[in-house]
């Protein structure tokens, strides 16, 4: 009998720690998945205030598109009714000139009559001189009118031109998917890159493009300013991995946001 109550004592004791060993190794497990969770809800909220930051920053280069889109609209319309000024101005002006071309034209031709021959008109040839220089005068200071509203009209043409250029490179940011390059040079003091492609490929400002190496992305940057044939971008804060830099031959390339 003591052998017996000795035997389930035992029992009871393994099955006991048995029980314990499980339920220790139930709480580790829920403990690990726990602090995956953890982590993996740090890093969905990590990426999410980036995502948020880059909605944020965005939204703020649409806005301020659109705001340089307006202004120009008005300093267009603007310039469009200097032109047409500038553009009627010119034409009452060459009126004028020829007007005055005439009427000197006109006084030379008097000066070859000669008055002492009967049946021609008696003119004062004094006055007429004199009328005459008055006349070819006022037709320099028309010309020199005229030259000055001239280049007035081929001011206000270039203005309209340009602002017309830079309102169509605000509207017109669109950037091929897919577009790549290499990075040319890395500046690692003041953040940024040289690339080698520019204006020619296609590339515009702000486009943001993405820092490969090996088939990897390793970081993100964004193109402030588009030459020819090269272009200089800013590297994009937070988005390159921890250990790891950027440097010349690595692979860029632009994906549009989806």
């Amino acid at each position: 009998m003591a052998k017996l109550l000795l035997g389930f004592s035992l029992l009871f004791i393994v099955l006991t720690g048995g029980l314990s060993f499980m339920t220790k190794t139930k709480v580790d497990a829920l403990q690990s998945t726990l602090k995956d969770t953890k982590g993996t809800l740090a890093t969905t909220k990590s990426t999410l205030t980036k995502t948020e930051g880059s909605l944020k920053s965005t939204q703020g280069e649409l806005t301020a598109a659109k705001t340089t889109i307006d202004e120009n609209s008005k300093e267009i319309a603007k310039q469009k009714s200097d032109l047409t000024a500038a553009t009627e101005s010119l034409k009452t002006a060459q009126a004028d000139v020829l007007a005055k071309s005439n009427e000197v034209e006109e006084l030379k031709k008097l000066q070859v009559v000669n008055p002492t021959v009967p049946g021609q008109p008696d003119i004062n040839v004094t006055e007429l001189q004199d009328k005459l220089a008055k006349a070819q005068t006022a037709l320099a200071e028309a010309e020199a009118l005229r030259a000055t509203f001239e280049k007035q009209k081929q001011d206000a043409e270039d203005k309209l031109v340009g602002s017309q250029r830079e309102v169509k490179s605000y509207k017109d940011q669109t950037v091929a998917n897919g577009l790549s390059g290499k990075v040319l040079a890395y500046n690692p003091g003041w953040a940024f890159v040289v690339l080698s492609i520019g204006d020619r490929q296609g590339l515009k400002a702000n486009a943001q493009m993405i820092v490969t190496r090996n088939g990897q992305s390793i970081g993100k940057v964004k193109v402030t300013s588009v030459e020819p044939g090269n272009s200089i971008a800013d590297i994009v804060p937070g988005s390159v991995a921890k250990g790891m830099f950027i440097q010349p031959g690595d692979s860029v390339v632009y994906e549009a946001k989806r």
